[in-house]
Formats: structure tokens, C-alpha cells, sequence
């Protein structure tokens, strides 16, 4: 193997970070979807249709335990210059990831002391940013509410990186400042954002960073409590630490341990993967306590290794928080995806904490060693790759049926399990013009329902109608499906029009769904032929035809009855 230091060697884990960046961010092109989706509903578009209303209170409204200011105040750029589409949403979760990566080099430069990184060190930042861009995180990655996932982490971190630097500095008056200003502003991150000022008080006073600092940063935390907690409402559905150290302790050790190891999970998986992630975890523990222990004999010799540690115990303060309200979930919840971010970031501080060891081994023994991490870390990664199947077809159905006032309640909770809410957030979203229900293909569908099509369109598309399904709950509609290919345009866009045989529009439907059956008959155009939409229930039995935008070719069919087929 070459030495450590050579070009073949750095290249190499260069192209590795490389490749997992690249990775991650084409598993977010290819999952993503503009249509709002879980709490986007509520938290997202429902925090701007009160913006709109003018309740400016809702920037400090609680969502679950959360205030999340910093988050909503993305949501209102993103509404506000970028129609709601959420692209800007997504590419900002990206960007904290960067800057979480920039940091962590920043950390691993200062730690080192050299003047210029050697090959050791950049190895090292090779692997943490490779570690920080798994896409184990997909759900954080690609889900555009998120973003207060990676600020309840980055911010925190930061905060105390600079605060570090605030000892003895030659600029430490500015550092305390900006020190003081992350603290205030991770509060609006998540609810953990609430610990950041008391820990800092804590390493402040640690450090003998004097009266006047040590006050500034006490009577910060104790404001920011108070105003967090002021006519705070507990979640109903939530648990408490109390009564889950008095209830299970037992399952409140496992879902901490489990958070803090998920990444392990996620690349062994299964029974093997759970116990590796609880030893792990168990290790994080010992061996951050056993430095915290060792560093309290002379703290102020190292500022920025104890606000590593200071960093560890806050994850484990958000771990030990998230179990005492979710364990009533399941002990299994603490393997969510969106739980492993504060996870990466712990075990990338955790190897920071010890570097010295660690780049005293690298330097005498290569990087041989390495390779089974980084064939896990691929091994991951690939799952940006798979296909990502009828996921944005589904979301994009969900919002068909809300544009066109369908009570499709299976449709509409693919994307938010209450369909009652979505159906008065979409209709409210509809009137003001917001998010998808701004923008094609379901601008306006309603009021187009009545209008009048062309009728001088000879040329009969390829495709059929393969089933129409009454829909539980809303006699008004009924749900069809089946494939259409437009010979002259086959990519000429989504929106499929319904229309009776006097040309009259009587409903819509979507194109994109996966017919493989198309695909192996007419060619690969058929891939994605598949069509799934809503028609008036008072049109089945007669013929009606299908159009895409095109306009250059319809299909024309009997429509059966409900079940039957075609």
C-alpha cells in the first residue's frame, strides 16, 4: 500500500468524501417532491396560512415541544421568494451539512496544532465528512420541515467551538459575543436549543472565564427558560422522564443507548446491528466519562476538547429527553432516521476528542484498517441509488385529490395522517394560491371542472382504461386508472384531462405512475404511462376520453362500473 502521505492515498479517500456527497445528493434529486408532507402540512404551509391571516404569534408557537423559529423563518423565504416549492428548503438542509463538515475540519486543524494538515489528518477529515454526509439521514436530507434537525446540532457545536475560543484568544471579546448570540439563536432551533446556554455556563465557569461572562451567559439561560416555558403546553401524546424512569427503566437505557449507536444500526442492521449500537453507545459513555473526569483536574489547559465534551453530554441530554417523551412509542422509535444527524455528529466528535490517539495510530499502522468502514459506508450509501418507486407518484396524488376537493382519505394520508386537516390546510392554501396548489399541474383544477375542450383532435393516443373504483366516503367521484402514451409529445407533461363526449371537462388525472407491463409491450416511453386521477361518478357507463397537455391525440373508452374494470 503507498505511504500514508502520497498523493494515491489522499486521492483516494478525496474520491471516497467525494463519491458520499455525490451520493447523498443525487438520493435527494431522485426522491424529491415538491407536495408538502407530514408536518409541512401543518408546521409549513399552516404556519404561513396564519402568517397571511395575520397571527404573527405563530413565529413562536409551539409545534409538538418545539418552537422553531429558525425553521419557520426558512419557511417564510421559501414561500416568499421561492413559491413554496420547497427546492430552497431541501438545498438548506444540504448547506448545514457543508457547514457542519467545515467545522468539524475547523475542529480537527485546531486539535492537530500543525501549521499545514498531513496525510493523518487528512484522512481523518475525509472520513468525517464522508460520516456526516450518510445518507442513513435520508429522512432529514429530503424532507423539507427538517431543517431545524441539523441547526439543533450545527448551532450547539458552533456555539461552543467559539466560546472555546473565547478563553484566551486574542479576539475573544468577539468570540464571547457571537458565543452569546448561537446560544440565543439555538433556542429557536429545537427544544434541546434551551440546554445550549446552561452548558455554556457550565464550561464558562469551568474555564474561570470571570464574573462578568459567566453572569451574562446565567442570566441568559435562566431568561431563555423562562420565555421557553412560559404558557409552554405539554404534548398529550408525550411521556415524561419521571414516568418513564418510574414505568420502564429498563426500555428508557435501550432507547437512549439505540439513538446514540443507530448509525452502527444502519450499517449492520438487524439483531447483531441493535447490540453493536448498544455497546457502542455504552462505550461513547465510558469513555467520554473517563476524560470528563480526567479533564476536570485542570479544565483550562484544554478549552476546546472540553467543549467537545460538553457538545457529547448535550446529545446525550437530547437522547436522554427524546426517550423520556417517546418511549411510550416503542423502544424501537429511537431507530428513526431522522435521529441519527445528532447521532453522526456525537461519534464524529467523539473520534475528535480522541485525535491524538487516533492520528498517533494512523501515522505508524496506514490506513488498511479503514477499509471495512468504508465498505459499510458504501455499502449504506448505495441505498441513495434505489428506486425510488411511486413515492413522489403518491404524494402527487394526495395533492390531485385535495386540488380537485376529492375525499380520497387513503390517497391523502400518504402524505398527512389526519385527512380532515389536509383537506382545510389545502383548500386554504388553494384559495391564496400557495405551494403546489400555485403551480402546475394543479393550479385551478376545480374551477377548470365544466370547461369546454377542443373538439377537432382526430389522432387516437396509445393507451386504456384499466380500472374505476368508487372511493369510501364521497359518492361525488370515482378513483381510475390505466396508461396513455401521446405518440407525437410522450413527455409532454403530468396533468392528464378527463372529458365527456361533449368535450366538457369532468375531471383529472396524473401521469407518471410504473407500468412495467407498458414498458415491455410498446418500449421504455411506456415506463412511466401509468395515469391514476378522479372523474364525476355520474359519468360511469358512457364514454369519456383522456387528453395530456399536448392536446394532440385522445383516448377515448366506455367507462365500466366501479370494480368491474375495463
Amino acid at each position: 500500500m503507498p505511504r500514508l502521505g502520497s498523493k494515491q492515498v489522499k486521492l483516494l479517500y478525496a474520491v471516497f468524501a467525494v463519491a458520499m456527497i455525490a451520493m447523498a445528493i443525487i438520493g435527494g434529486i431522485r426522491t424529491f417532491s415538491s407536495v408538502p408532507w407530514a408536518d409541512m402540512w401543518d408546521g409549513g404551509l399552516g404556519f404561513i396560512l396564519k402568517l397571511s391571516r395575520g397571527d404573527e404569534s405563530a413565529w413562536w408557537a409551539q409545534h409538538n415541544e418545539h418552537r422553531i423559529v429558525l425553521a419557520r423563518m426558512l419557511f417564510w423565504l421559501d414561500f416568499r421568494f421561492f413559491s413554496g416549492m420547497s427546492y430552497f428548503l431541501i438545498a438548506t438542509n444540504y448547506l448545514f451539512v457543508f457547514m457542519s463538515t467545515a467545522l468539524f475540519w475547523r475542529i480537527l486543524h485546531d486539535l492537530s496544532g500543525s501549521a499545514r494538515p498531513d496525510g493523518a489528518e487528512f484522512v481523518i477529515g475525509c472520513l468525517l465528512t464522508a460520516w456526516l454526509f450518510n445518507w442513513m439521514q435520508e429522512q432529514n436530507l429530503t424532507w423539507a420541515f427538517q431543517s431545524q434537525f441539523f441547526l439543533a446540532q450545527l448551532l450547539p457545536l458552533a456555539g461552543l467551538y467559539v466560546l472555546s475560543r473565547a478563553v484566551d484568544d486574542e479576539r475573544r471579546n468577539l468570540a464571547f459575543f457571537a458565543a452569546v448570540v448561537i446560544g440565543i439563536a439555538s433556542v429557536g432551533s429545537m427544544a434541546n436549543g434551551v440546554l445550549l446556554l446552561p452548558l455554556m455556563t457550565l464550561f464558562a465557569l469551568a474555564m474561570g472565564m470571570g464574573r462578568l461572562r459567566v453572569s451574562i451567559l446565567a442570566i441568559l439561560a435562566v431568561a431563555t427558560l423562562y420565555l421557553y416555558f412560559d404558557h409552554y403546553v405539554k404534548p398529550g401524546a408525550h411521556g415524561s422522564l419521571a414516568q418513564a424512569i418510574r414505568d420502564d427503566p429498563i426500555g428508557l437505557t435501550k432507547y437512549v443507548l439505540l439513538y446514540l449507536g443507530s448509525p452502527f444500526y444502519y450499517m449492520l442492521h438487524g439483531t447483531f446491528g441493535r447490540a453493536v449500537a448498544m455497546a457502542a453507545s455504552a462505550l461513547l459513555i465510558i469513555g467520554s466519562a473517563h476524560i470528563g473526569f480526567r479533564m476536570l483536574r485542570s479544565p483550562r489547559r484544554e478549552p476546546l476538547r472540553l467543549a467537545l465534551l460538553v457538545f457529547i453530554l448535550y446529545i446525550g441530554g437530547t437522547a436522554l429527553g427524546t426517550a423520556s417523551g417517546r418511549l411510550i412509542f416503542g423502544v424501537e422509535q429511537a431507530l428513526s432516521g431522522r435521529y441519527t444527524t445528532p447521532a453522526l455528529m456525537v461519534w464524529g466528535c467523539f473520534l475528535l476528542l480522541h485525535l491524538d490517539t487516533v492520528l498517533s495510530f494512523v501515522r505508524k499502522r496506514g490506513t488498511w484498517y479503514m477499509t471495512p468502514v468504508i465498505v459499510l459506508m458504501l455499502a449504506q450509501q448505495a441505498h441513495a441509488w434505489r428506486n425510488p418507486g411511486e413515492f413522489a407518484f403518491e404524494r402527487n396524488i394526495a395533492a390531485l385529490a385535495l386540488s380537485l376537493g376529492v375525499d380520497d382519505g387513503a390517497a391523502i394520508r400518504t402524505v398527512f395522517p389526519n385527512p380532515t386537516v389536509a383537506r382545510r390546510i389545502g383548500d386554504e392554501a388553494i384559495a391564496d394560491n400557495l405551494s403546489v396548489f400555485g403551480q402546475y399541474p394543479f393550479k385551478d383544477l376545480r374551477r377548470q371542472l365544466g370547461a369546454q375542450m377542443r373538439s377537432d383532435v382526430p389522432e387516437q393516443c396509445r393507451g386504456s382504461l384499466d380500472t374505476i373504483d368508487a372511493i369510501p366516503g364521497d359518492s361525488r367521484f370515482v378513483k381510475l386508472e390505466g396508461w396513455i402514451l401521446d405518440g407525437q409529445a410522450p413527455h409532454s407533461g403530468q396533468l392528464v384531462r378527463l372529458f365527456d363526449a361533449g368535450g366538457r371537462i369532468i375531471g383529472f388525472a396524473i401521469q407518471g405512475s410504473l407500468r412495467p407491463d407498458v414498458a415491455k409491450a410498446v418500449g421504455k416511453e411506456g415506463a412511466r404511462s401509468g395515469f391514476t386521477g378522479y372523474v364525476k361518478a355520474d359519468q360511469v357507463g358512457s364514454t369519456i376520453a383522456a387528453a395530456m397537455d399536448s392536446d394532440s391525440c385522445r383516448l377515448r373508452t366506455d367507462t365500466p362500473k366501479p370494480g368491474s374494470g375495463s
